[in-house]
């Protein structure tokens, strides 16, 4: 709800693009609400995303969030509530996990926050402080790289889409750099002068 949620009338609304998390989100209020009290429906965002909404009806759940300091504002008045904040670890790195999933991006070496909430952006640079993950923030978006982008992968449970993002962006560099290097080295090889050659020949046999 931190990132593509929203407090309706009557209830909670939630929208994704990634059916991983959708399902998750489905799974887990129809437990907690009751199937009866939670409809998905299928949207088409003015740009042509193809999205899910899911819809809460649930007074007491509307009421409970709104008490919560941090998730009764829009997105610029949302933040990482005390609440989170005095959590587990568990319960930090959960968070972190929903709200990267919603407004972030992950690649190889590289994840990244967009929030236009500054006191968002504040907070969660904190607590990957206390995870002990570097984080850098300028203007709108939080930027964690290298090994920092590394711990935070095997830190923070993301969902399956991104977290192979990051792995297979790997798997392809790993295979392309002795590839390249190989097919660098041989066109060099075969564009080498018989000049070049014949003196690198003389030199080896002295």
């Amino acid at each position: 709800l931190a990132g593509d949620g929203y407090l309706g009338k009557y209830g909670v609304e939630f929208v994704a693009s990634d059916p991983e998390v959708m399902n998750r989100m489905t799974r887990a209020w129809a437990e907690s609400f009751g199937k009866g009290n939670c409809v998905v429906s299928d949207k088409v965002t003015p740009k042509g995303v193809a999205i899910q909404r899911l819809y809460c009806r649930s007074s007491e759940l509307r009421l409970f969030l709104k008490s919560i300091r941090g998730m009764e504002g829009g997105s610029k008045g949302k933040y990482l509530p005390d609440l989170i904040l005095r959590g587990s670890k568990r319960t930090l790195t959960a968070y972190l996990a929903g709200l990267f999933d919603a407004d972030g991006t992950a690649s190889a070496g590289k994840v990244r926050l967009d929030s236009i909430s500054k006191e968002q952006l504040k907070r969660v640079q904190l607590v990957l402080k206390m995870l002990g993950i570097k984080s850098s923030v300028r203007k709108k978006h939080l930027n964690v790289t290298g090994s920092n982008a590394d711990l935070f992968i095997r830190e923070v449970p993301l969902c399956e889409a991104k977290r192979s993002r990051t792995q297979s962006i790997d798997r392809m560099q790993s295979d392309y750099t002795p590839n390249f290097l190989q097919q660098r080295l041989l066109a060099d090889s075969e564009s080498t002068s018989p000049r070049i050659k014949k003196r690198t020949l003389e030199a080896k046999r002295l």
